[in-house]
């Protein structure tokens, strides 16, 4: 059984990373998306829904503050976000997508999602179905073990 569970755990890292290059794939390199880094186009996302504070942009994605900063700052240069004062704490800074930024973001979405279309249409409706099952599971203890 060991065994077993330490094969699942290597194939998911392996998964995982090829699956990162498969989908980003378009977006990396002069001839990318707006020659955005992945980076870019995933605080470009979070960005997209609501406006975020720096902190919670970082928090999304796994970085430090200074680097979400950075990559915001680069977002703001492009035209594709905006820095805001937030009204009720005139200390906090809020940071939204703008509308280029938000219909690049949308753009971005939905040619990744044709990407990961090309690798599940080979699996067949119950497959997909039991690894949407096993996905939503893998996503539900990652938001936990974040929050420990």
């Amino acid at each position: 059984m060991a065994k077993v569970a330490s094969d699942l755990n290597e194939n998911l890292l392996d998964v995982m990373g090829r699956l990162y290059r498969f989908l980003s794939q378009e977006f990396i390199g002069p001839n990318s998306v707006e020659a955005l880094t992945v980076g870019q186009l995933r605080a470009l996302r979070g960005i997209s829904r609501t406006a975020l504070t720096m902190t919670v942009v970082a928090q999304l994605m796994g970085v430090t503050r200074a680097t979400a900063t950075v990559m915001v700052g680069k977002l703001v240069e492009r035209g594709l976000a905006e820095r805001l004062q937030d009204k009720t704490n005139l200390r906090l800074v809020l940071v939204r997508a703008t509308a280029a930024g938000r219909r690049l973001s949308q753009k971005v979405h939905q040619r990744t999602i044709r990407r990961a279309e090309r690798l599940t249409r080979h699996l067949a409706s119950a497959e997909r179905a039991a690894l949407d099952r096993s996905l939503r599971r893998l996503i539900k203890a990652c938001d936990a073990e974040v929050k420990s």
